[in-house]
């Protein structure tokens, strides 16, 4: 039977490694990655899209946050894998694991792709401290059986209509930056960010279409390494009218290291992995990301864009609802998902989920990333919850939308936690605030309502969300610890949540603009608009919990979500849609 840490340690003797941190990712530090760099989830059964795995000669722990502790608990029990809970105060590090269970003189391997410089560096002086070695040029997956092979998939153009500015003119932008830094050069190694800056895409990672690329840019000029064959003649013309030299995707590991010590290297520390940037000749300084400093502020075109796109996608999801509730007692979670694809395919700007369906039923939701699995997936009756959160994307822009749908009769505390869960997110959607506020007084206002009865949720309140790129995107972020300056211009969801183990799971989320509200003396003030009108249930809500004003505020958006979709939906559909957002 092939037992695959079995033979990593095997590997790991024989090249005198003591220990071998495996992390899930790739050299782009990308949120999710082809199958080609999963190589963590070949060595564990947990199959959660967030973990570093360390692997000693005796043991191994699986670090991961809160959004994973209860899918990772299910996943690795019987094995020999103990779970750290990562976002919990008082868990061990893996430094401080690490130090713990190795002696002075051991070596610990991980490999410098696959994490960032900064975390490297640090990694490297805790470790140090304790005499205590690591290396990062050691890449033990070849030991991988079967291994998948790297993408290989054609990049396209994505036309000046979708996204609203040159890339000739995004470059000048970013010179502007790099002059700013007084930086010579400047490494881009997210994907998103050089599909963003170049007008592209591809269709390299599951969800989500970026290519595996890189770029260097100077003052003066600038690279794209990517695999050549994956160029159209059409994205070729187009980025060497831009001033955009092609060159081989590896290319650029070389090409850093032939940068003189006229020349200042720029990159974000914190996401360029080690490997790329660390052996660089000349001068290198930590500079915040200036790409992803730009692509999240929406322009108007991509703005006017999303809030089509919503129309549409939200026109499917209430098709798909409809559908769900009539076949209720007859399809399980993973039927939800195909239900979903049949109505957005009807739509021809629609190319694929921007993530992986998650319809989660009764004590499955208590799980925030469940994902069913065919064969084994619960049956949706007639009573209790069901947990969607789901997205598309479109060159129209990506979507990301949550909705608890009550299907029956709940006890008083689901009622209660979902009218809760639904205070939170009137709290930070109809907020008011100064330009530049820090994304934690948002979260906090989203998790007030819980607190209140002494609960909480163990994730962020919201997140960025590219432009027909990563469904994920930072920044913004409404988080209690990540610093994030709210801007206008900027978009992020409000998706606070309740997580009852063993019970339910309830979430709410839409995906919010940041707009101009007005100006005093006090300076210019910021208020969010909803990009996307999905309907918001009232059925199961304790209305006595709920002010007139989020009342007012629930009636108008459920209102305002039946006049936009009206003409969509077929005469059953909007009968059923108007019954379910029945006002309060």
């Amino acid at each position: 039977m092939n037992d695959p840490i079995k033979d990593l340690r095997a590997e790991m003797k024989r090249r005198g490694i003591d220990a071998c941190i495996i992390f899930t990712s790739d050299p782009h530090l990308s949120e999710y990655t082809s199958e080609y760099f999963c190589f963590r989830k070949y060595l564990s059964p947990f199959s959660g899209s967030a973990g570093t795995l360390v692997i000693t000669m005796e043991e191994s722990g699986l670090w991961t946050d809160g959004r994973y502790y209860i899918q990772a608990e299910k996943e690795l029990a019987g094995t020999e894998t103990v779970l750290f809970k990562a976002s919990e105060k008082d868990t061990l590090t893996v430094s401080g694991y690490l130090t713990l269970k190795l002696k002075s003189k051991s070596t610990v391997s991980a490999d410098g792709r696959l994490c960032s410089k900064m975390y490297a560096d640090r990694l490297a002086k805790d470790l140090g401290k304790s005499g205590i070695n690591l290396v990062f040029d050691i890449d033990f997956s070849y030991i991988w059986k079967n291994r998948p092979a790297l993408p290989g998939n054609k990049v396209f153009l994505l036309e000046e209509k979708y996204s609203g500015e040159s890339a000739s003119h995004k470059l000048e932008r970013v010179r502007k930056k790099m002059s700013s830094h007084f930086v010579t050069h400047y490494a881009v190694s997210k994907t998103d960010c050089v599909m963003w800056l170049l007008n592209i895409r591809g269709n390299d990672v599951p969800n989500t279409p970026v290519a595996l690329s890189y770029m260097l840019i100077s003052l003066k000029e600038a690279f794209l390494y990517i695999e050549k064959d994956k160029i159209s003649n059409e994205v070729f013309d187009y980025i060497k009218k831009s001033g955009v030299t092609l060159k081989e995707y590896t290319e650029i590991y070389s090409d850093i290291t032939l940068l003189d010590n006229s020349c200042m290297l720029g990159a974000d520390f914190s996401e360029t992995n080690y490997l790329l940037i660390g052996n660089a000749s000349c001068a290198i300084k930590n500079i915040a990301d200036i790409i992803s400093g730009l692509k999240c502020i929406k322009n108007e075109t991509e703005i006017r864009n999303l809030k089509l796109a919503y129309i549409k996608e939200n026109a499917a999801l209430v098709k798909s609802f409809y559908e769900i509730y009539c076949l209720c007692g007859k399809i399980n979670e993973c039927n939800v998902s195909d239900i979903i694809e049949k109505h957005r395919k009807k739509d021809s700007d629609y190319l694929y989920p921007s993530f992986e369906t998650i319809a989660a039923y009764g004590e499955n939701a208590a799980m925030m990333h469940y994902s069913p699995e065919k064969g084994n997936c619960a049956y949706i009756k007639n009573s209790g919850m069901l947990l969607i959160d789901t997205g598309a994307q479109s060159k129209l822009g990506t979507t990301d939308t949550t909705r608890t749908l009550i299907l029956g009769d709940i006890p008083y505390d689901a009622r209660e936690n979902y009218t809760l869960v639904l205070k939170g997110h009137i709290a930070a959607l109809t907020s008011v605030f100064p330009e530049g506020t820090q994304g934690s007084l948002i979260d906090y206002a989203a998790r007030n309502p819980l607190w209140q009865k002494m609960l909480d949720y163990r994730c962020s309140t919201g997140h960025g969300v590219g432009y027909f790129l990563c469904v994920h995107e930072d920044p913004p972020r409404l988080s209690p610890s990540k610093a994030s300056l709210l801007k206008e211009g900027m978009t992020v969801t409000d998706e606070p949540g309740v997580y009852m183990e063993g019970q339910y799971g309830v979430r709410i989320e839409n995906h919010l603009h940041i707009i101009k509200r007005g100006a005093s003396e006090y300076g210019k003030f910021l208020c969010f608009e909803p990009l996307g009108f999905c309907p918001i249930g009232t059925y199961g809500l304790i209305t006595e919990l709920l002010s007139e004003d989020e009342k007012k505020w629930l009636n108008d958006y459920n209102q305002t979500t039946c006049r936009l979709l009206k003409d969509r939906l077929t005469a059953e559909e909007y009968s059923w849609l108007t019954d379910y957002t029945k006002a309060i």
